[in-house]
């Protein structure tokens, strides 16, 4: 888990390092995605919300950091820092939308999908299309002839299609 320090002196961001628990990488530089930032102040806070893409429960102000840390405001940036190792990196909820819109194309997936299509015998073509496994080349084919083969099937729907409509394509 990264956490981003922003206005920090450099002794702070040496202690930060130090009294971080195991797991926290304590960083001063740009950072593609941090997962949490403690900052100096209400201005870099709204910098780092609006830059990084925080969200605000994830930004700590907290002002001693500008200078060296003393006792009391180490220990508060340690249970701090245990806290937010605790809490970890963000998560993604699953979206209610999001679940509505995928459900119908699982449910008719799992309508099409033939229980186990690994037991049904090869030769039998018919339960082998409908399962949707495709199916395997035969041995001794070359590649080339079967895609050749493939070629010449679409062609001929592609022509059934043109001469079934009325005008044609031009």
């Amino acid at each position: 888990m990264m956490v981003l320090v922003i206005g920090a002196d450099d002794r702070a961001t040496r202690q930060l390092r130090t009294i971080a628990p195991s797991g926290v990488d304590i960083v001063n530089e740009a950072v593609a995605e941090p997962d949490w930032a403690i900052v100096a102040t209400t201005t870099q806070r709204i910098e780092v919300m609006r830059s990084r893409g925080l969200a605000a429960v994830r930004v700590l102000e907290f002002p001693e950091i500008a200078s060296a840390l003393d006792g009391p405001a180490a220990d508060a940036l340690r249970a701090a820092l245990v806290k937010m190792a605790g809490i970890g990196e963000p998560r993604s909820l699953l979206s209610s939308i999001g679940i509505a819109i995928v459900r119908p194309f699982v449910r008719r997936s799992a309508r099409r999908t033939i229980i186990d299509p690994a037991a049904i015998p090869i030769d039998d073509s018919v339960s082998l299309a409908q399962s949707g496994v495709l199916t395997p080349m035969p041995v001794g084919a070359r590649l080339d002839d079967l895609l050749a083969t493939s070629e010449r099937i679409r062609a001929k729907r592609a022509l059934a299609q043109i001469v079934r409509s009325p005008g044609g394509r031009s």
